[in-house]
């Protein structure tokens, strides 16, 4: 029973912590700590022998599945684990425990994680190139309209 009330102690202790930190700031014990609350406890010593802090957990998952099983130290992660702290990363991000900084990367993931985020990239991606071509539109019909101005006024002047 003593047992039990020192970890929900700690628990809340540690959820009053976090909850003022933005993940960018968390140090390698706070990762330890974030891992443990979502059942990856057993796995917090390969993060921290890889130096892995919130910084460093961000830019992992930003690229995604097969980034952050690259970043931890080899063989300690799999892919299925990785889904995991991802969708979690994400409920963070929901949290707004990202910062308005760091939250954008993971806005436009580069890689298919497994749980529809290529299909966010591949829209933005889309709407990207309409964008470029309407600009390329635009400045196609300026040159042959600077073109045209340019041959009128040099057959004018002899």
């Amino acid at each position: 029973v003593v047992g039990t009330l020192l970890v929900g102690h700690y628990f809340n202790t540690y959820q009053e912590a976090m909850t003022n930190k933005v993940v960018e700031e968390w140090t390698t014990d706070d990762v330890a700590s974030w891992l443990n609350t979502i059942g990856l406890g057993h796995k917090a010593t390969a993060f921290g022998d890889s130096s892995i802090d919130g910084a460093a957990l961000l830019k992992a998952c930003n690229s995604g599945t097969t980034g952050l099983v690259d970043a931890v130290a080899p063989s300690s992660l799999s892919n299925l684990q990785a889904k995991k702290i991802l969708r979690a990363m994400e409920k963070e991000k929901q949290k707004s425990r990202i910062s308005p900084v760091a939250a954008p990367l993971s806005e436009a993931p580069t890689r298919d994680t497994g749980d529809g985020n290529l299909e966010v990239e591949n829209q933005a991606l889309k709407k990207t190139l309409s964008e470029l071509k309407s600009t390329m539109s635009t400045l196609q019909a300026e040159l042959a309209t600077l073109k045209l101005n340019s041959g009128s006024s040099s057959g004018s002047n002899p």
